[in-house]
């Protein structure tokens, strides 16, 4: 059969998961010839494409989907773009997609985007079975027993099941070092917290799963011999490293995470920094325990908490399973111990009504005067969560006096006014049946 190719796109939102799949790829198949483009080269994509195919590869055109990514690709053609592509290239392409948005939405993904594959779920190693596959036989239905898919197939979109094991983060490198391609450094996968809103544990399932100490110390170390001094890590939950069950945190695991990095990146000159960006920490995670490991430590002067509302009705709602106490006395410990808290909070969410808005006005003022940072954001309503059908988020009067009362002073961050706008984009597509989500299932065949 022909030569291989596989051409991931990436941007600036999905560059961290494209090169976590390249490093995956590439790990196991080092004869498939990869490449990485800029999603927004549309012309470079297409002219690679077609001397590919010319040269007689056969080419998988892969992306990470964000369901916040598609008004805007919508609005360009995008993917109507890839089916030129697609019809142009004689049989030689097929157009694959993986992500939150494939995941959430996999029946939409196929029939309404046009995708031929969409991977649900994780799929460093349903990718790889795939590519095994193709190389031998080049055609959607030979992929049919690779679990964890959406395949489409004649006027069908074929559901292959769910995989029956997790992705084991230890089996792979995080980002592609040998491109000199770096990214910060994955060290847990899946939240077992169920939040109504979030994407994350219905993509990464609810077991939490932790690369080794050693592992994460190898990676490290290749990125500050490439000259990177700053070394940052992706998390759900920052402080729940290595724990086994959820919220029972563990400590001498952190511990050892904690001061094997110190000691490495002081090798090095450089530092590494944790419960910042690109991840967050829980508040009932934010003790005194852990805050004596981190202090002195951790290169970040701020810890990212999520606290959603300050309504502990809707923190029940939302299945955030804390409490109102619990954001307050994370926020009084972070600053006993010299960091600046930076809480999350989310406006318009489901179910929010005058009261709910009322305590969360009075617990931000609370926390600001504690020493807090604002982050406000807006409801999205994100398909494959149990609030896809919820109407837009939208921020009422009495939060945006209070946004406006603190934004010059510097503790109130954020694109609420941006995502408010995105939130309505998202709703017009559900409704007109772009985005389909959990009701796309229906559609799906679950065996062909």
């Amino acid at each position: 059969m022909g030569k291989l190719a596989l051409v991931l796109l990436e941007s600036k939102d999905t560059r961290y998961s494209i090169r976590a799949v390249a490093a995956a790829v590439e790990h196991r198949n080092s004869d498939v010839r990869l490449f990485i483009e800029k999603l927004d080269d549309v012309a470079r994509i297409i002219q690679l494409v077609q001397n590919l195919v010319e040269k007689d590869y056969r080419v998988l055109l892969g992306m990470t989907l964000m369901t916040t990514m598609l008004p805007e690709l919508l609005k360009r053609k995008f993917f109507e773009k890839l089916q030129f592509l697609r019809r142009s290239s004689r049989g030689k392409l097929l157009l694959i997609a993986g992500g939150p948005h494939p995941s959430g939405d996999p029946y939409g993904t196929i029939a309404r985007l046009g995708f031929d594959v969409a991977f649900i779920g994780e799929a460093e190693d349903s990718l790889n079975e795939v590519i095994n596959i193709l190389k031998q036989e080049w055609s959607l239905e030979s992929i049919l027993d690779v679990r964890g898919l959406a395949v489409k197939l004649d006027n069908n979109v074929c559901f292959t099941g769910r995989r029956r094991q997790f992705v084991d983060l230890n089996a792979y490198p995080p980002f592609p070092y040998w491109r000199r391609l770096f990214s910060p450094i994955e060290i847990t996968r899946g939240c077992p917290w169920l939040c109504r809103y979030c994407e994350t544990w219905f993509m990464h399932g609810t077991c939490e799963r932790h690369r080794r100490v050693d592992v994460i110390l190898h990676y490290t170390k290749i990125m500050l011999e490439h000259g990177l001094r700053d070394i940052r890590f992706i998390s759900p939950n920052s402080f729940a490293y290595g724990e086994s069950r959820p919220g029972k945190p563990n400590i001498e695991a952190l511990q050892e995470l904690v001061e094997g990095l110190y000691r490495l990146t002081r090798q090095y000159g450089g530092r590494f920094f944790l419960g910042s960006f690109p991840s967050e920490v829980r508040p009932e995670y934010v003790v005194e325990e852990i805050l004596k490991i981190v202090k002195g430590k951790i290169a970040n002067k701020n810890i990212i908490i999520g606290a959603q509302t300050g309504s502990e009705k809707l923190l029940r709602y939302i299945h955030r399973t804390h409490t109102v106490d619990d954001i307050v006395n994370a926020a009084q410990l972070v600053v006993k111990y010299g960091f600046t808290p930076d809480i999350d909070f989310i406006f318009g969410l489901p179910g929010e009504d005058v009261d709910d808005i009322l305590e969360t006005v009075k617990l931000i003022e609370k926390l600001i005067s504690i020493g807090a940072r604002i982050h406000a954001h807006t409801f999205l309503p994100l398909p494959g969560t149990p609030f896809e059908n919820a109407p837009p988020g939208k921020i009422h009067p009495l939060v945006l006096k209070l946004l406006g009362k603190h934004l010059g002073t510097g503790k109130v961050h954020g694109y609420w006014f941006r995502q408010e706008k995105l939130a309505r984009e998202l709703d017009a597509l559900r409704k007109n049946g772009v985005i389909l989500g959990l009701r796309g299932w229906k559609f799906m065949k679950f065996s062909c």
